[in-house]
């Protein structure tokens, strides 16, 4: 979704666990969503036009460019169309689909006001009106109102629906989100490795030298963003994510380096060293947010209903991909060309499985 190399999310992983991927996953829905569309936006925009000159007849015939006195074909156009773009345009197009299939019948999908309800909801989280929000996306995203509404804004709110918004908020979890938003942080370095012997060696040398903490973690660290930094990253938080990096975090002193730390979600092992703590938010009292906390935490949990909800379609849903050859859903994934559909010319593109919207 996003171009950002991702190395350069590796420490965000680690740290974030489930609550920060939750959060991050909402927001990439609502708003990084049309980064894709950059290529989407111009593949489907090849492919309709190609659908409609189909129909008329008129494709072969067309010529969209002239190069001393030689033609370019419409087809030439929208084949190089297919070949660049046409994986991202079929993935949201599937997924889509499957979520239309799923209102079949029903009468509570989303509705035109529902679209506009939303994009002026989000459009004033960031301070914008929907004008201003919607051009926003469509020069920076090149997507324009209707595809946004159609391919970003719809599929959340019909996720939403199906997911339901019944959710319950604990004490408990309005406490933690309290401590994670204004509480007291562990600022910090680290060494991100991938391999335990490799870990092992840097710890002993970290450990003889703790002053050499940030050459090392620049010689040997595999996040390239924290490396630039000689391992420096956004303080801890409690109840962020990583159990095993928060327990180590605030269990150090100032100057201290914790032992290797395995995170089992993705095989990383994590050395820290500790650089003092920073002073909880004064003056902000679980009144003064509580209703904010609320709702953070509640787009974090209908996330993960989403998220599910998702996931179920796309786990029964058979999906014949004959563009990648591939054959994803209740059955044992497979080459989704059949004898009958030898035929079928597979134009460009990667064999890969569809994506998630």
């Amino acid at each position: 979704m996003s171009t950002k190399p991702k190395t350069t999310q590796k420490w965000m992983f680690i740290v974030g666990g489930t609550a920060l991927t939750v959060l991050v996953a909402g927001l990439l829905f609502q708003v990084m969503q049309p980064e894709t569309g950059k290529a989407a936006a111009r593949g489907e925009r090849s492919l309709r036009s190609n659908q409609t000159a189909n129909s008329t007849g008129q494709s072969r015939k067309r010529s969209v460019a002239r190069v001393n006195g030689q033609l370019i074909s419409y087809d030439q156009l929208a084949e190089e169309c297919v070949a660049r773009y046409g994986n991202k345009v079929l993935e949201g197009i599937i997924n889509r689909t499957m979520i239309q299939q799923a209102f079949e019948g029903k009468a509570d999908a989303p509705t035109a006001q529902d679209i506009e309800k939303e994009i002026r909801s989000i459009a004033k989280k960031f301070n914008l009106d929907t004008a201003q929000w919607l051009e926003m996306m469509h020069s920076q995203q090149e997507m324009t109102p209707d595809q946004y509404r159609r391919d970003v804004i719809w599929p959340m709110l019909a996720l939403k629906k199906l997911a339901g918004h019944d959710v319950t908020i604990t004490q408990k979890e309005l406490e933690e989100a309290y401590q994670r938003n204004y509480g007291e942080r562990v600022r910090v370095r680290v060494i991100i490795l991938d391999r335990i012997r490799q870990a092992q060696e840097v710890w002993e040398k970290v450990k003889d030298n703790p002053e050499n903490f940030g050459r090392l973690a620049m010689e040997y660290s595999i996040d390239s963003s924290s490396r630039a930094l000689e391992g420096k990253v956004p303080p801890i938080r409690r109840f962020s994510g990583s159990s095993e990096i928060e327990k180590a975090a605030f269990s150090l002193a100032d100057g201290e380096i914790s032992g290797v730390i395995q995170i089992p979600e993705n095989k990383h092992w994590v050395i820290i060293k500790c650089e003092g703590r920073t002073d909880p938010v004064s003056g902000v009292s679980m009144a003064d947010v509580r209703s904010i906390l609320e709702e953070e935490l509640r787009d974090e949990k209908v996330q993960l209903l989403v998220n599910k909800t998702f996931n179920t379609l796309e786990s029964k849903a058979r999906v014949d991909n004959y563009l990648t050859g591939v054959t994803t859903g209740s059955s044992k994934r497979s080459t989704a060309r059949t004898k009958q559909d030898s035929n079928i010319q597979q134009v460009g593109g990667t064999r890969t499985a569809p994506q998630r919207p």
